[in-house]
């Protein structure tokens, strides 16, 4: 935040991402896989894109906002990535929720059955596994959508 600050050291922040990748793992995500992150804290943030990253599971981060042109972004970034997982804040996603339901059309109930809240995945005391990393894997998708 603005006046606060946190600091992490690599041995916590490294358990706190295998930590995250087993949870991310047991519902099923694997190497290749794209994990949208729609979250407001930068720790969740951090933590996640570890994860990825030694999941070798492709981050994809969108910003979290309050308009519906936000709210769109989410969705239109979730189609062409076919089947992606979401990691996000349990409040703006449930705001999108109401608002892809009011569209129809059925996109959100596909990214809810594939979507993690940090609420969830606060126990970190098994560690997932770490996958080999190979030069040519795609190590993030950032969108650009106006």
């Amino acid at each position: 935040g603005e006046h606060e600050s946190r600091a992490v050291g690599f041995g916590e922040l490294h358990r706190r991402a295998t930590g995250m990748l087993h949870h991310l793992q047991q519902r099923g995500a694997r190497r290749g896989d794209a994990l949208i992150l729609f979250l407001q804290s930068n720790e969740h943030f951090i933590v996640a894109f570890g994860a990825c990253m030694l999941g070798v599971i492709v981050p994809v981060p969108v910003a979290v906002g309050n308009t519906d042109e936000h709210r769109r972004k989410l969705l239109r970034i979730a189609t062409p990535l076919g089947e992606p997982w979401v990691y996000a804040d349990r409040k703006p996603f449930e705001r999108i929720g109401a608002f892809a339901a009011a569209l129809g059309g059925g996109a959100i109930e596909r990214l809810e059955a594939r979507t993690l809240f940090p609420d969830e995945t606060l126990d970190r005391s098994a560690a997932g596994r770490p996958a080999a990393v190979e030069p040519q894997a795609t190590a993030i998708i950032p969108f650009y959508t106006g």
